[in-house]
């Protein structure tokens, strides 16, 4: 399956670099309370309490707490008995309906992050301002927030790095923003600004800005307000409508990750040669996204652009890349999926450094001889889709294909492909790969090298039978062979008797008797084995 490209570094969620991540989340009181002592993240969800769980103060390791749509109807009580917590840093208090953040919010002052999402929230206690170690704040989803007073509080922290305002029905920001000056992380997602105050040059340390969804947004003006934050490295502004990049898009000459997706972007201007900082460029389109930006070639001096590692042009309409990429010697990623392309442009620059690489759905018929140069890949996308003229369709891979000793993942689903080529068994670090709907009338007698292998699609092919070798790959979790209809297991079953990992199995719309089928399960008890058949047809029963 497609990874989808996030090309930005810096989304933001419940765990923000807390060092947290990899600790057990308990999300069952009692289940905590037998393992008090251990306990250091704990989630309460879909509850009501009056007061709080007296289990909860007898966990005192606990670092971060969450509850999430649990109202706390003593939240002011609850309060005071968190701060006898010593190690409490994180708190959530997502979709409980308060209005009101009670003024010993301050007695917590081990706090570093405090979340009130989704709340109604319309003005925050000035003691909010006495958490001097606070250096995090999530109070996105408060429409009704009055944003002035909120900002004169939060200046009054002197931690505070990152604040999400995501869906607060903004319209503009007051000039107090810029007195958040120790602010490296903004989150203004899904609001309708037009621009930002001048003022919030005076937040020098801003490294990352996130505006996507601000259809309102004027994106000329915008650049204009942010030419003297000389920190910033980080601006996202996906789909926000956006038509035309403005030419003083270089003025942002030290952006490392520019998010652009989703717009409706036909012309990239020249002046993005000046990002020569950049490291992570997306212009393509969110999956099942409302918009989709609409490029039809590249300008010279995205040449230049030669420190870039992810690239994703996906979704545009470019059949000729001339040669933008042949000096991105720094590339990891590359999205070309889902635009016109009949050829693939020359990128022989990043030959030592792509992992991935995404081809689907263009017009491809042939895969170079030099993408075996490409040693190090490891997820390799060529799919097509079922209407796609056969013309633009692959019938054979080259030889060279077998050069790619690190490929892990290879999806070639809905070509036209008769026969896999000599040498496709060296690909023994394979552990995805996805066939389905081609024309594959056997598979080669050593297919099962390919002994890493955990999800092996072969539906709607042309196979009669399967290698002995099958019985190499034991690791398969995933095996699809339906709708080979010339396919006969009745003798062949015993060769995935030995996939004992094997969690589904489909060998529906095949030759296969249910009989041998029963076997099949008695053998493999733990895998779910789809086993469907075409109606039959009783003369008798036949109308005219």
């Amino acid at each position: 399956m497609k990874k989808y490209l996030l090309l930005l570094p810096f989304v933001f969620s419940c765990l923000i670099a807390s060092g947290l991540e990899n600790e057990k989340l308990y999300t069952n009181l009692q289940d905590a309370a037998r393992d008090a002592k251990s306990v250091k993240r704990l989630q309460l969800s879909h509850q009501k309490y009056n007061r709080l769980p007296q289990e909860i103060f007898r966990m005192e390791n606990l670092e971060e707490l969450i509850f999430f749509k649990t109202e706390i109807q003593q939240l002011r009580d609850g309060i005071d008995s968190l701060s006898l917590l010593p190690n409490l840093k994180r708190l959530h208090l997502v979709w409980g309906r308060y209005q009101v953040i009670p003024e010993n919010i301050e007695n917590l002052q081990q706090l570093e992050f405090l979340s009130f999402r989704y709340n109604p929230l319309i003005s925050l206690p000035p003691e909010l301002g006495n958490l001097k170690n606070l250096k995090e704040i999530d109070l996105s989803n408060n429409p009704r927030l009055i944003m002035e007073s909120t900002f004169k509080i939060l200046s009054e922290l002197p931690e505070l790095e990152k604040i999400n305002l995501a869906y607060c029905q903004l319209f503009e920001l007051p000039s107090e923003f810029g007195g958040l000056r120790s602010l490296r992380d903004v989150n203004l997602t899904g609001n309708v600004l037009v621009n930002l105050p001048a003022e919030v040059n005076q937040i020098h340390s801003l490294e990352t800005l996130i505006l996507d969804r601000n259809p309102r947004l004027n994106l000329e003006r915008l650049l204009n307000t942010l030419v003297n934050i000389n920190t910033l490295e980080n601006l996202s502004i996906a789909q926000s409508n956006i038509e035309i990049l403005p030419r003083n898009l270089k003025n942002l000459s030290m952006l490392k990750s520019l998010n652009l997706n989703g717009n409706r972007i036909s012309q990239i201007p020249q002046s993005i040669s000046y990002l020569k900082n950049l490291e992570h460029l997306d212009l393509g389109y969110l999956f099942l996204g409302k918009n989709m930006n609409q490029i039809t070639s590249l300008p010279n001096g995205f040449s230049e652009l030669t420190n870039l590692k992810t690239l994703d042009l996906s979704g545009n309409v470019i059949s000729n890349f001339r040669n933008t990429l042949r000096n991105m010697r720094h590339l990891e990623v590359l999205d070309l999926s889902w635009n016109h392309l009949e050829n693939l442009p020359d990128f022989s620059g990043a030959k030592e450094t792509l992992r991935e690489l995404y081809l689907n759905n263009n017009r491809i018929s042939m895969l170079p001889e030099w993408i075996g140069d490409f040693e190090n890949l490891e997820i390799l996308n060529a799919r097509a889709d079922f209407f796609t003229l056969h013309t633009h369709k692959m019938s054979a891979l080259p030889n060279s294909i077998a050069q790619l000793k690190n490929l892990r993942e290879l999806y070639l689903s809905d070509q036209v492909i008769e026969q896999l080529p000599t040498g496709f068994n060296s690909l023994q670090n394979l552990e995805v790969l996805d066939l389905r709907g081609n024309l594959l009338g056997s598979l080669p007698e050593n297919f099962g090298d390919l002994n890493n292998l955990t999800y092996l699609n072969l539906k709607a092919n042309e196979i009669r039978q399967i290698p002995q070798s099958f019985t190499q790959i034991s690791n398969l979790e995933f095996l699809d062979l339906s709708f080979n209809t010339g396919l006969n297991l009745n003798n062949q079953l015993q060769l995935l008797k030995p996939m004992k990992n094997l969690k589904e199995l489909d060998i529906s719309f095949n030759n296969t008797e249910e009989m041998h089928v029963n076997a099949l399960k008695k053998e493999l008890p733990a895998t779910v084995i789809r086993h469907r058949e075409f109606p039959r047809l009783v003369p008798g029963r036949l109308r005219y």
